[in-house]
This record gives C-alpha cells, structure tokens and sequence, in this order.
C-alpha cells in the first residue's frame, strides 16, 4: 500500500513530538530522583532528649518551620546527652550527595549536631554564627550514598541545646549544587519506619 508523502511528513513529525515528550519525561524523573526531601520529624527512631517541637517559632523575618514543627533538644541544662534521631532514607542512585538542613539556633552555645552517614565518621553540622533564623546549611563535606536504604544520624555536639532543625535535603552531586531557599516539598516516601 503506498502512503502520501504529506500523510508520511505528518507521521514522522507525530512520531518525533511523541519521542520529544518521552525524553522530556525521563529527563524531569531523572531530576526528580536526585533530590530527595523530608520533615525533620519524619524519623524512623528518636532518643530523648531530642523531641520535635510544636510552637511555632517565627525567625526575625517572620518564617516559620514548615508544616508548624521540627526536631529540638530542648535549652536547659546544659549537658552530653544520648539525644538522636535517625533516618532510613531511600536513594535511587549510588553517589556522593550535598546534605543541607533547615536549622534555627539560639545562640553560640547552641548552633551545632552532628551527623553521622551509614555508620561512619560524625561531622560537626553548623558552628556559624547566624542566630534566630530559620536557615538552610550545607554539610561541610559531601555524603556518599548506596542505592537502597541509607542510614543518616542526626546527634547531639557535645553540651549544644536549644538547637532546631526542619527539613533536610540530599541532593545528588557535590560542589556546586543550589542551596535551598525556603522550606520545600517532601519526597514522597523517603524515609523507611523502623
């Protein structure tokens, strides 16, 4: 059966549009899979006296934390405690992640945790200096990731309180990767309960 060259024009461009938008698709999912987002209170375990805090605390420019609440160890005393929260987080890709957390600290004796990633060495998170805001920080080293289930610990720095924290994000890549600005949309899913 011979089809008309203007019929054979029109199916090949169809074709071509449908290939256009499958690529586009993939290209979106595939961002989708390198950025990973969660509530801070969304763990799969907590130790006390880490707690999530429900008072909406308004930073100086009026923000809040999202969803109204957060992880805390609370201000007073001033003592090492076991204070943890842990995370099962689910990766679909193997590779080294920028780890960002949304945080508001009090003051000097307060602005730090640790974080430690599938059982290796912790590293200091915070130690700077801006104080009653809610902030996104980097983690001052990149993180490497398995694909599955990945286990990230969120502790207490020494005799730090009265520290908070709202959000994290992994975000595929290190170096340069865009630092959150406001608080963003969970990832559906993300964290595995213990």
């Amino acid at each position: 059966m011979l089809t008309s060259k203007p019929l054979r024009a029109q199916v090949v461009r169809a074709a071509g549009t449908v290939l256009a938008l499958v690529l586009a698709a993939s290209m979106v999912m595939g961002a989708s899979s390198s950025r990973i987002v969660w509530e801070a209170e969304n763990y799969s375990s907590i130790v006390a006296p880490m707690t999530v805090g429900s008072s909406i605390q308004k930073d100086k420019l009026g923000s809040t934390p999202s969803g109204g609440k957060y992880l805390t160890i609370p201000p007073q005393p001033h003592e090492e405690s076991p204070a943890k929260v842990v995370y099962k987080v689910k990766v679909s890709t193997a590779g080294a992640y920028t780890l960002f957390g949304r945080r508001y600290w009090q003051d000097g004796c307060g602005n730090s945790f640790y974080f430690r990633i599938n059982g290796g060495t912790a590293v200091v998170f915070g130690e700077d200096a801006t104080y009653n805001f809610w902030k996104w920080t980097e983690l001052k080293q990149p993180v490497t990731l398995k694909a599955g289930v990945n286990t990230i610990e969120v502790f207490q720095n020494k005799k730090e309180r009265g520290v908070n924290l709202d959000q994290l994000v992994l975000q595929r890549g290190s170096g340069r990767v865009a630092v959150p600005v406001k608080a963003e949309t969970p990832t559906p899913n993300a964290i595995v309960k213990e």
